[in-house]
């Protein structure tokens, strides 16, 4: 992870908030029942008068990756003061949405085997009501995994390359990556993702930086003794471009 981004206060997109956001108990009609908190810059387990708290939140639609668990719907990531982490799993069924408790290191001791077996539901009428239809996907800007496989994402970064896009690697962004993350550049808030060809890493990369409310693309390709802007980026993003890829491709000599 850049030390641009952990330096950034984190919070939920207002979709996802729209969704999520709010309190979930084990019991709504009980006041004093555990319950768990989504706010837009925190997740928080509350019971017996004590809460736990994580910062940064994030959601993260493939958790999972490719083999989710049956009802998965969405991942609310967050991480507790002295490195752990607190997971939000939101799962939807017919009763309705409900989150259960992940947790690791002394997070998962602070809560207890049984609050991390228990079920969470929305306080709100509208959230336990019976659901026959599958949920959704979740919105393109709620999740950056979700805005990096969206077709714009796709579209917008061969359109940007023009007569690069010839080239497989560039044009299907099939090789090794990192983890996409959101960053802010100039203001404004971009989607960062980063690629490199598959067996050829070192001398053939890639990072791309997409606004999804615009639908700008702009990117950094490294070829073997070539390096080539995308998309005609303004000054402050060509810096930017270039220092994160030396970031993602070069601090570890990948």
């Amino acid at each position: 992870m850049a030390a641009s981004e952990s330096a950034l206060a984190q919070r939920l997109p207002a979709d996802i908030l729209s969704m999520y956001g709010g309190t979930w108990s084990t019991n709504c009609t009980n006041p004093n029942a555990p319950k768990v908190r989504v706010e837009a810059d925190a997740l928080m387990v509350e019971r017996d008068g004590q809460r736990l708290t994580g910062g940064k939140p994030q959601a993260a639609a493939s958790y999972f990756g490719n083999s989710p668990p049956p009802n998965y719907e969405m991942a609310l990531l967050s991480e507790v003061r002295g490195g752990s982490e607190l997971l939000f799993l939101i799962y939807r069924d017919k009763r309705g949405r409900y989150i259960q408790l992940n947790a690791d290191g002394r997070t998962a001791a602070a809560l207890g085997n049984q609050l991390l077996k228990v079920q969470f539901f929305a306080c709100r009428t509208d959230a336990v009501q019976p659901q026959v239809a599958a949920p959704p996907p979740p919105p393109a800007t709620g999740s950056i995994d979700a805005v990096v496989a969206s077709p714009k994402f796709g579209a917008a970064w061969r359109k940007a390359l023009g007569a690069d896009a010839r080239e497989a690697w560039l044009a299907r962004m099939d090789g090794p990556a990192p983890p996409p993350r959101w960053v802010n550049v100039a203001g404004a808030r971009y989607a960062l993702n980063g690629f490199c060809k598959a067996h050829d890493c070192y001398d053939n990369s890639a990072v791309q930086l997409y606004a999804p409310d615009t639908g700008q693309m702009f990117g950094f390709v490294h070829r073997l003794n070539r390096d080539t802007l995308v998309g005609n980026p303004p000054p402050a993003l060509a810096a930017e471009l270039q220092r994160i890829w030396k970031a993602e491709f070069r601090a570890q000599g990948r």
